[in-house]
């Protein structure tokens, strides 16, 4: 939870929305309520793990090309390998610099036709 805290506190500063989630479940329930621009999400969580995570939302409606960051201490090749098959904008190892990652959201929703 305080990892948590802390990225939300890290995205906020760059002057965009959070929404947290404590578990795959609760992103799946917001993702169906709010239309989100991106995801930040860890591989390693309670229920279903980051990547069962991503590949729901790639099934559901406005969500196949959602840049997400997975930011984990698991960098396993077979996982990272994974990653990649999803189209992941980014694979962050922890322990992570606020503003890198604040960097990198910026960058890739920059990219993104619909970025104010």
């Amino acid at each position: 939870m305080l990892v948590r805290h802390a990225i939300a506190r890290a995205v906020e500063s760059a002057d965009l929305q959070v929404v947290e989630a404590g578990d795959a479940q609760s992103a799946i329930s917001v993702a169906k309520a709010i239309r989100f621009d991106s995801a930040i999400v860890d591989v390693n969580m309670p229920g279903m793990d980051g990547i069962g995570l991503i590949r729901t939302l790639r099934c559901m409606e406005g969500y196949s090309d959602l840049p997400v960051f997975v930011l984990t201490t698991n960098a396993s090749p077979g996982l990272i390998e994974q990653g990649r098959a999803l189209g992941l904008a980014a694979w962050i190892p922890k322990p992570f610099s606020p503003e890198s990652l604040r960097s990198g959201v910026r960058v890739v929703l920059s990219q993104r036709p619909s970025a104010a």
